[in-house]
């Protein structure tokens, strides 16, 4: 018989960027590392979706839903290539 699920899990949002910033829509959730509570019920009816954000770099976007425990996401942001110059 598997373990019942618990009502929350920890989220833990890593980045080896520095100063990356998580955000959940348009609310700045802060630097990363990041350590938010998540809510299995909420995120088994609609999961929630995250994006690590840091100038100079694309976007990093995820989604999270029901987890059995702490669950660990490493944001590895992607240099942005350098624009050409402008005409």
């Amino acid at each position: 018989m598997a373990p019942p699920e618990p009502a929350t899990y920890t989220l833990l949002v890593s980045s080896p960027v520095a100063f990356a910033q998580g955000y959940e829509g348009t609310t700045r959730l802060g630097t990363t590392p990041l350590r938010l509570e998540i809510n299995n019920a909420a995120v088994r009816a609609r999961p929630r979706r995250f994006e690590v954000r840091r100038l100079g770099f694309e976007v990093f976007a995820f989604e999270v839903g029901p987890a059995m425990g702490p669950t660990l996401v490493e944001a590895r942001l992607q240099e942005r290539p350098p624009r050409g110059p402008r005409r």
